[in-house]
């Protein structure tokens, strides 16, 4: 086998032997540790879209350029009208 052959199969054999280590740890341990990984992460989501979605609609909101973004739509439709007669 070549050398970076060798450093591949040695990495995989480390990340199996982490593998094994961590399901030998008590299943009560790795059950609280994956219910408070769960909670932290939903709560980030929950704190991210509550930040994030007002900021969006009130700079959506502030932006005048939504009405031209209706009128080219609207244009659109006339040409496709236009071309079906």
């Amino acid at each position: 086998m070549t050398e970076p052959q060798n450093q591949k199969l040695a990495e995989v054999l480390e990340k199996l032997e982490e593998a094994t280590r961590k399901s030998k740890e008590p299943l009560f341990r790795r059950l609280v540790q994956n219910f408070f990984l769960g909670m932290s992460s939903s709560l980030g989501a929950l704190v991210a879209i509550v930040l994030v979605v007002p900021l969006a609609v009130f700079l959506l909101k502030q932006i005048d350029w939504i009405p031209l973004v209706g009128e080219f739509f609207a244009r659109i439709v006339m040409h496709m009208e236009a071309i079906k007669r």
